[in-house]
């Protein structure tokens, strides 16, 4: 079988750059300014000029398509990474373990639902203010009072 070669790059090397800061980290203006050396500024304006560009916005598709693949993790593989864990903590006799990776198991099918509950009353601004400042007097009256090196 012949090999398939990838279609040449219509980007300039700096444009390459580009794409790869960008993919690291997806702030249009922030890459501009490192791969172009410029002024927050321009670089803004650039960027967002960059990002228009047709070549450009299918190289970022392509960078970001491959990055996505190397960093997936299926459920099918996660359960099964799980099950490998637990069937040799059985083995090893580390019961615990077993357990909590059969628990995870479970929560990666939604067996199980964490549950939290926000018991702190909400507050105007009103009273949030009062509770400030009878928290900076009671603060202060700590120090004063020699409570509080």
């Amino acid at each position: 079988m012949p090999d398939v070669k990838e279609p040449k790059s219509r980007l300039t090397p700096r444009q390459e750059l580009f794409v790869q800061e960008y993919v690291a980290n997806p702030n249009a203006s922030a890459a501009y300014a490192k791969v172009y050396d410029v002024a927050p500024d321009t670089a803004k304006a650039n960027a967002s000029r960059l990002l228009a560009n047709a070549n450009m916005a299918a190289s970022l598709a392509t960078a970001q398509q491959k990055v996505a693949e190397r960093a997936q993790m299926t459920v099918d593989s996660h359960m099964a990474t799980l099950a490998e864990l637990r069937d040799l903590a059985i083995k090893a006799k580390q019961y615990t373990a077993a357990i909590t990776a059969e628990t995870n198991r479970g929560k990666v099918c939604g067996l199980y639902v964490e549950r939290t509950q926000d018991v702190t009353p909400e507050l105007t601004g009103d009273q949030r203010a009062a509770r400030a400042l009878e928290l900076f007097a009671a603060a202060r009256a700590r120090v004063t009072s020699g409570g509080v090196s």
